[in-house]
């Protein structure tokens, strides 16, 4: 009984079932995020054998993102997507640093700071600001 107490008082109000804040966009195909959503398929990407009989895996898809960027994060990167697929050697991270939108591929364990492969563009993020990016 003391046991399922200290459960009880140490859980307490953990929600076992917590909103996962994405939707449908009612008036066209999309989805919409808020803060810390979680979008999931079941099915992995397709990584296609490159031609010539190279073994290393590739992905190839397409991302349009329309963005209305949050206020700079304080100090660090800001995920706005990342694609995870076990098979792949990198995962893929669109984010946000300050004003600056990045592309990102980084793996687990995290490397180093300085050695994360990136590309990115400059001041193109600005708060109340929406813009599309395809990617």
């Amino acid at each position: 009984m003391l046991v399922a107490g200290y459960f009880l008082l140490g859980l307490w109000p953990f929600d076992f079932w917590p909103l996962n804040r994405v939707d449908w966009l009612p008036d066209r195909s999309g989805l919409q995020f808020a803060p810390y959503g979680l979008a999931y398929d079941p099915t992995s990407l397709s990584a296609p054998p490159e031609p010539g009989g190279n073994a290393q895996m590739t992905a190839v898809f397409t991302v349009e993102l329309w963005l209305e960027p949050q206020p700079e994060p304080a100090n660090n990167v800001f995920h706005i997507l990342t694609i995870h697929n076990r098979q792949l050697p990198l995962d893929f991270t669109l984010g946000q640093w300050k004003r600056d939108f990045l592309l990102r591929g980084t793996t687990q364990p995290r490397q180093p700071a300085g050695k994360i492969p990136e590309a990115g563009l400059d001041n193109t993020l600005s708060a109340g600001k929406t813009r599309f990016f395809t990617v």
